[in-house]
């Protein structure tokens, strides 16, 4: 496996919107698989912006990412409580889809996991700079972020430095950017004189 498809990549917006989604083969769980321009499979990523709009519903919360460069919608899922309900005495016994994250967990640990993500909602704030972590997925044709976990940004320049390692990132790992040129080699250059006793002069020695 792809050392970056099984970590998170650190985009910007306007390169994880234009993440190019193909159909996975039979033997992986996820129906979708994206890349990126430079072909390079990408499964989870990073994003660093500020909460412009949200929607706070009883089984998710939803919100946009804006990093300067693009709005990200991000889905952060709130619906453990409900996976944990049993069902009413004489109804029918029809369990509710595990998602695949959850497949095979007790229900301790689904309830610590909705704890935690009911405080990644806490910190999802309109107006907040914060940075996001997540699963790449899609919905209704458009790239998505369903979210893993939230954290607020409290340095002024944690936008700027993730643009800049975005923009490294994506020249020497992701093949988003070409190379930078090679430096041509200097020419023209300036000597001064130092320890010469004589320059030429129109083809005579002058002493200095």
């Amino acid at each position: 496996m792809d050392a970056i498809q099984s970590s998170h990549a650190k985009l910007l917006a306007r390169d994880l919107l234009a993440l190019t989604a193909r159909p996975s083969c039979s033997s992986s769980s996820d129906p979708l698989t994206f890349s990126t321009r430079g072909g390079r499979p990408v499964s989870r990523a990073e994003a660093v912006g500020v909460v412009v709009t949200r929607d706070r519903r009883d089984k998710f919360l939803r919100f946009l990412l804006d990093d300067g460069t693009g709005c990200v919608p991000c889905i952060l899922w709130l619906n453990y409580h409900h996976l944990l309900r049993l069902p009413a005495e004489g109804a029918a016994a029809a369990p509710a889809p595990i998602p695949r994250h959850l497949v095979g967990r007790s229900p301790s640990e689904i309830e610590m996991l909705g704890r935690v993500a009911e405080g990644h909602a806490e910190r999802a704030l309109l107006g907040a700079l914060v940075r996001v972590r997540g699963r790449v997925t899609a919905y209704r044709g458009a790239v998505q972020l369903t979210v893993d976990g939230v954290a607020v940004e409290r340095d002024p320049n944690a936008e700027a430095l993730h643009w800049l390692q975005c923009f490294r990132l994506a020249r020497r790992c992701y093949g988003m950017l070409p190379s930078p040129p090679p430096r041509p080699p200097p020419t023209g250059e300036f000597h001064p004189v130092t320890h010469a006793s004589s320059v030429t002069v129109n083809k005579r020695k002058v002493p200095i």
